[in-house]
């Protein structure tokens, strides 16, 4: 096994954040207090940074990296900067687009991006 010395590690991670040429919005969703006792559910945008977004159908990813085959969303996968952070219910909005993070690959191939495994919602 082949460690990388601390200076290797930050140019790999430099390199692919200069890579990642589109930018989306990460949100969260948040609950308020409705004031009667119950509560309301709202979006909120926690952050816009730099990704990288491809797509393919006939797959969605599930929690856990487990992928569904035969199902008829058609699935997305964005690539952020290895020290973003997003969790599965997490929402992405990239080009018009609203995705719901499905699962997380956390930063992996030595910590050099944190990758989203999402399906599109209206």
């Amino acid at each position: 096994m082949t460690f990388l010395q601390g200076n290797s590690l930050t140019q790999m991670r430099r390199q692919r954040r200069e890579s990642l040429r589109e930018t989306c919005s990460l949100r969260t969703q948040t609950e308020t207090s409705d004031g009667n006792g119950g509560w309301v559910q709202a979006w909120t945008t926690t952050a816009s940074v730099p990704c990288a977004v491809t797509t393919s159908s006939g797959a969605a990813p599930r929690s856990g990296g487990v992928i569904a085959y035969g199902t008829e969303a058609r699935s997305w996968v964005v690539a952020l900067a290895h020290d973003q952070s997003a969790k599965a219910s997490d929402r992405i909005v990239w080009s018009g687009r609203t995705l719901e993070v499905t699962a997380v690959d956390l930063p992996g191939g030595y910590g050099v991006q944190t990758t989203a495994f999402c399906v599109e919602v209206d």
